[in-house]
């Protein structure tokens, strides 16, 4: 009896220990593809109207999730208004309120949620030694 509660012991140790290391590593993951994210859409470029304000300000805030975990929020500082009229085109109107157009949809956000879904798991299989 005494063998097999030491075995239970030491098998819920390192239970714990792979837990912890899981853990970190889906962290130090999660970081580093928000950190890419950003990156990336530092680097798309939106015409003369932008001159490189709208892009600079894309940002990453970390947030202390359950069971240790951090969640990531990718969001746009300065210009948050500016995310979905880009994303997806909006109404042009002139002065008096008369619509003079449609401007077209620059699609930013939708593929970099994309490539962050595809990433991230191999990501973290990658680092945890898994195929």
């Amino acid at each position: 009896m005494g063998k097999g509660k030491d075995l239970m012991t030491q098998l819920n140790d390192v239970l714990q220990d792979y837990s912890k290391e899981v853990m970190d590593t889906y962290n130090t993951c999660g970081k580093e593809i928000a950190d890419d994210t950003v990156s990336k859409l530092k680097r798309v470029a939106f015409g003369k109207y932008d001159r490189g304000k709208y892009s600079k300000s894309w940002a990453v805030k970390q947030e202390q999730g359950k069971l240790g975990s951090y969640t990531y929020t990718i969001y746009n500082k300065k210009h948050y208004r500016l995310t979905h009229l880009l994303e997806f085109g909006h109404v042009v109107k002139n002065g008096t309120k008369r619509v003079v157009g449609k401007a077209d949809a620059i699609p930013h956000i939708k593929p970099m949620e994309e490539w962050v879904q595809n990433q991230l798991p191999k990501l973290l299989v990658q680092k945890l030694g898994g195929r």
